[in-house]
């Protein structure tokens, strides 16, 4: 056999002058040689030893690859449909699956674009425990919220 016998979804390997199936690479691999899978159905894509999902997409039950901001904007990569493991803006995953800025920064959406999780430092040289897009909110034991400052 010859190279230019062998159907789509197959490669040719000149070892045994034999054509072999692409999905040996896996089930969504459908362009390959005989090193590796080249391009993979649906919305897989092509990894040393197959198909997998985007970053920002998980595998479901019945084989498909669904984005992970489906359950929060904000995720990046997950593993399961509710399981934020990466988060974009500065954003770390919450513990219970989605996105949420870290401890001491809040979420602008009003000043940054794009948005993004900003320090409360910019509202206090004091610091402030919690604040929002318009000042502190809680502050450090022994100081009291003032028109948005620690003081």
């Amino acid at each position: 056999m010859t190279p230019a016998v062998c159907p789509g979804g197959s490669y040719f390997d000149d070892a045994d002058n034999r054509c072999y199936p692409c999905t040996e690479y896996g089930p969504h691999c459908v362009e390959c040689n005989d090193v590796q899978c080249m391009a993979c159905d649906g919305n897989f894509e092509p990894v040393d030893d197959g198909c997998a999902c985007p970053p920002d997409h998980y595998l479901n039950a019945t084989d498909n690859c669904l984005p992970c901001t489906g359950f929060d904007p904000q995720c990046s990569k997950c593993d399961l449909p509710n399981n934020c493991t990466a988060c974009n803006g500065g954003m770390v995953p919450d513990g219970t699956g989605g996105c949420s800025c870290p401890p001491k920064h809040y979420w602008d959406d009003l000043h940054s674009n794009p948005p993004e999780c900003v320090s409360c430092s910019i509202w206090s040289e004091q610091g402030c425990d919690e604040c929002d897009a318009h000042g502190c909110t809680k502050c450090p034991r022994n100081l009291v919220v003032i028109s948005g400052d620690c003081e």
